[in-house]
Parts: C-alpha cells; sequence; structure tokens
C-alpha cells in the first residue's frame, strides 16, 4: 500500500479510543460517583434498615418492637425483639442477623439466623392462637401452602403452649433452605397430659424434621408414660408409638 492508503486506516484507529487524558477524566468521574454512591448507602443505612424493617411488620401487621445493633448494606443484626403486647409478648427472640440482595427493585432479605426465639400460645376448644401472630400465621391465601425460599439457622428455638390437656413444651433447631434441604429437630414434652378420660404422667415426642419440595416431615418416636384411664379402667406403664408425618 502507499503512504496516502495508509492515512485513512490511521485516522480510524485513532477515533475508537478516547485520547488519554479523557480516559483520565472518565475514569476519575465514574470512582467519584461510585465513591459517592457508597458513601450515601452508608449515611443511610440504618435508615434504608429501619425501613425495609417496618415496612415488613407494616405488611404483616405486627406490633413490633426491636433494638438495631449493627447495620450494613448487605447484612443487619436486631437483637431483643418483642412482637405483641410488650407485657405479655407473644414472641421474643434474642437476636436476628439477616443478610440481603439488592436487586433492580427492593432489597430482599435471603438468609435469617434466629437466635433462641420463645413463642407463647394457647390452644382452646379446638382453636390454636398465638396472639397477635394469628393473622399472619392462619391467614387465608388463594396461593398453595408453601414453605418460603429463605436460608434459615434456628438455634434454640422453643414454645410454650397452654392447651385443655396440660400445658406442652416444644424445641426446635437446624439449619436449611426453607423449603428444600432444611434438617433440624423437633422435641416436644407435656407432663401430666389429659385426654377425655385418660392421663399420662408424660408425653414425649423427638425426632428429624426435614423439608423436600416445599414441605416438611417429621419423623420419631413418640412415648407415654403412667396412662391410666378411669372409664375402661385401664393403665398402662408405657406406649412408644413412631411416627411419620
Amino acid at each position: 500500500m502507499t503512504p496516502g492508503e495508509d492515512q485513512p486506516e490511521q485516522s480510524v484507529r485513532k477515533r475508537r479510543y478516547l485520547p488519554r487524558r479523557r480516559r483520565w477524566r472518565a475514569l476519575l468521574l465514574l470512582l467519584s460517583l461510585a465513591g459517592l454512591t457508597a458513601i450515601g448507602i452508608w449515611i443511610g443505612r440504618e435508615e434504608i434498615a429501619s425501613n425495609l424493617i417496618e415496612d415488613q411488620l407494616t405488611q404483616l401487621g405486627l406490633p413490633a418492637e426491636y433494638e438495631i445493633v449493627s447495620i450494613g448494606p448487605m447484612r443487619q443484626v436486631l437483637r431483643n425483639i418483642s412482637i405483641g403486647d410488650p407485657e405479655f409478648p407473644d414472641l421474643i427472640i434474642e437476636e436476628i442477623a439477616v443478610e440481603l440482595e439488592y436487586g433492580l427493585g427492593s432489597p430482599e432479605i435471603t438468609t435469617v439466623r434466629v437466635v433462641r426465639p420463645r413463642l407463647f400460645g394457647t390452644y382452646r376448644n379446638g382453636e390454636l392462637s398465638f396472639g397477635a401472630l394469628d393473622p399472619v400465621l392462619f391467614a387465608e391465601s388463594e396461593d398453595p401452602a408453601s414453605l418460603p425460599d429463605l436460608n434459615l439457622t434456628l438455634i434454640d428455638g422453643r414454645a410454650q403452649i397452654a392447651s385443655d390437656f396440660g400445658m406442652i413444651g416444644l424445641k426446635a433447631e437446624g439449619a436449611g433452605v426453607l423449603n428444600d434441604s432444611f434438617e433440624g429437630i423437633l422435641a416436644a414434652s407435656a407432663p401430666g397430659i389429659t385426654l377425655a378420660s385418660c392421663k399420662a404422667d408424660a408425653a414425649t415426642l423427638y425426632g428429624g424434621i426435614t423439608t423436600r419440595r416445599g414441605y416438611p416431615r417429621f419423623e420419631g418416636p413418640m412415648r407415654l408414660r403412667g396412662i391410666q384411664c378411669e372409664d375402661e379402667g385401664t393403665v398402662l406403664r408405657t406406649a412408644d408409638i413412631g411416627t411419620d408425618i
């Protein structure tokens, strides 16, 4: 090629790139914008987290009190959560740590770590109630019942239910994706439980709880001790019943 034919190709190549000085200015501008955005998120992190929490509680209609311990763009920790009447709460939780994911819309909670929750309920005249939590737990929906796609770690969860048959205590803990691959244990104890004309000195339930494809499963033995039925005059020392639900 002749020198005259090379010139247009060189000029085209030069137009493909910004001059070095302009490239540095563009890079500095982008870094400045990124820095300002990060500073804005950091300064407003508590307000962002508080709004997210309050929005969730408002949507669920739950009266709650809590303390914000630490807030970050991807993770936040709350303590001393109380739901229901502050004098007689229906649920108290020592600590919750949540991790967030940000998409094009609002941030979403994807991972939750719950430490020592305490749930209080009643079972009277065939109706189970957990006070302020009832509208959430027993809400009617046209959607099929399913567990959320949420990575949950539950540490030392306990519940106490005052029933017509006696006091029932439960304990649960475990970890995994709640709608599939969660694995944990569930235990229940009911000393002096009464059913119809029969009474047991102690009733216990212990076993593993797992989830697969959106459904939970429990497998483990139920044990009854010191069973007495007045009408039939029946006395059983022990009864072990295998359960697979």
